[in-house]
């Protein structure tokens, strides 16, 4: 396989890991902490095996109150999110269709909190909600669905207490139940969970090496079947076409790369859409690298088209080495800041970007357009 992935943080199996790690139920009890008696050992839901299941089992009420569960990061410390920049991912996925009634996304129909601090959990928390009765990933049945949140976001709902950002120590998940009858809980699994970084050469973000195309990543998260399956919600493939959610690394800057993209489609979700809003990034979460050997083996082929959306993110392709990133007709839209050096040769499409920043030896982009620049920024240097 030539996509690589991090480390998981957690299987979020029965039984969860064996992680030296705190976990328990924040604003009263949820069902199924710490060992749920809902897990899904095998079958189509849910997309994984053994996933660990909860269930909120108090009065129906729109407007509370919230059940939840928390799980530290790490065994001990937390994230300084001043040293390295975090997106924390998860998938989820309700159990069966009647069992998804919860409340509008305002009333904190199912939220996502961090918490930063000690405690379990800690006091100092953020709340982001990511759906209700009145958005996609509540509204109606509903396959797995990833939640994205960059722990520097700042389209937060609410915040208690004081925020830490040196010391992000807990995630956590809840809903409040509404309109639901019988004894029945508005059950769903929790799904693998990732910190990806967003910092060139970390072992914390996605990476293609070898001989690799988009497809690699897609086939790897489809797995062969619910043994090996990692739910896609956030990198998933529908023909050429693939929507990401999460950083990635053209190599890793010591093994040999031969990337092309068969001129695929590739687009990023984009962050707190009014009808869906489980995507909380800033313009740093979905950064792009080129890490590619000083090696003419080494090649990077770009005729795609690629739009980063709402999330504006930095493309780093400043390269001077003797590898050849080449871009033959791909068109780049909604880019932040897209930095360039000689490694770089061809004609591309520049679309609503921030600004095209070529390094001091230049580079190559004959024959290429530049257009409708965001916030009239747009500067093109020593091409």
């Amino acid at each position: 396989m030539t996509m690589t992935l991090p480390a998981e943080l957690d299987l979020m199996q029965s039984g969860f890991n064996s992680h030296a790690r705190s976990r328990g139920a924040y604003a009263g009890t949820l069902e199924g902490v710490p060992a749920s008696t809902f897990v899904k050992t095998n079958g189509n839901l849910p997309l994984t095996t053994n996933a660990q299941a909860f269930g909120n089992t108090v009065a129906s009420n729109a407007t509370g109150p919230l059940r939840g569960v928390y799980t530290e990061f790490l065994a001990t410390g937390g994230y300084d999110m001043t040293s390295q920049h975090r997106i924390f991912v998860i998938t989820f996925q309700w159990n069966s269709p009647n069992r998804i009634q919860v409340t509008t996304a305002a009333n904190d129909g199912v939220v996502m909190r961090l918490a930063t601090g000690s405690g379990s959990p800690p006091s100092n928390y953020r709340t982001w909600q990511i759906a209700g009765n009145d958005k996609a990933a509540a509204s109606a049945r509903a396959n797995a669905k990833a939640v994205v949140i960059d722990m520097e976001d700042t389209t937060y709902d609410a915040t208690i207490g004081t925020w830490d950002n040196t010391d992000v120590q807990c995630f956590g998940m809840g809903t409040v139940r509404f309109n639901i009858s019988g004894t029945s809980a508005n059950q769903y699994y929790f799904q693998r969970t990732w910190a990806f970084t967003t910092t060139k050469g970390s072992a914390d973000i996605p990476t293609f090496t070898g001989s690799s195309s988009w497809d690699q990543l897609t086939s790897l998260l489809d797995g062969t079947d619910y043994t090996d399956k990692i739910s896609d919600d956030w990198a998933k493939r529908e023909g050429s076409v693939y929507s990401l959610a999460c950083p990635i690394s053209f190599g890793d800057g010591s093994t040999a790369v031969t990337f092309d993209d068969a001129g695929a489609s590739v687009f990023w979700s984009d962050s707190n859409s009014s009808v869906d809003p489980r995507i909380r990034v800033t313009e740093d979460a979905f950064r792009v690298h080129a890490d590619l050997r000083n090696n003419a083996a080494d090649t990077l082929t770009l005729s795609g088209k690629y739009n980063a959306g709402n999330s504006n993110p930095p493309w780093d392709f400043d390269l001077d080495f003797a590898c050849a990133i080449t871009i033959t007709g791909a068109s780049f839209k909604n880019i932040g800041l897209f930095t360039m050096g000689s490694s770089v040769v061809g004609a591309a499409t520049f679309d609503g970007c921030k600004e095209i920043q070529i390094n001091n030896t230049g580079a190559d982009l004959d024959g290429s357009s530049f257009k409708n620049p965001i916030g009239s920024h747009l500067l093109v240097l020593n091409v």
